[in-house]
């Protein structure tokens, strides 16, 4: 964190992944309409330290290249830094994510379980579980 935040303060570029699960202390929000436990981590810099969030995002191009993708900045100057703001930013930068899962489903690669924190991702029970049930 003493390094990213050093980066932020030389106006340097940092990069945070959003995506992520964030277990029993995420706060929990909807994505891809279904709750799922948030890191605080983005919203609380860009509020604590007034600086914007630029989404971006990776896309594979057919030609076997990348296309690095930026949207418009969220930037919340005044906002307080509270845990009520940060579920506001977090849904503004949701909403963007969700944009382009839903345009380009097969571009995201997702290797961790999402939802385990709220209960939405346990395993199947085979048909052979359940009969002896």
């Amino acid at each position: 964190m003493k390094q990213l935040l050093a980066r932020l303060r030389e106006n340097e570029l940092v990069a945070i992944l959003t995506d992520q699960n964030a277990g029993p202390e995420g706060l929990t929000l909807d994505f891809m309409g279904f709750p799922a436990s948030h890191w605080r981590g983005a919203a609380k810099i860009a509020l604590r330290y007034q600086v914007p969030i630029v989404p971006a995002f990776a896309l594979r191009t057919p030609e076997g290249g990348i296309r690095i993708c930026f949207e418009p900045m969220l930037h919340f100057p005044g906002l307080a830094d509270s845990e009520e703001n940060y579920r506001f930013v977090l849904k503004k930068l949701n909403a963007v994510t969700e944009r382009y899962i839903n345009r380009h489903p097969e571009q995201w690669l997702w290797l961790h379980r999402r939802w385990k924190q709220t209960g939405l991702m346990r395993p199947r029970r085979h048909q052979a579980d359940e009969e002896q049930i």
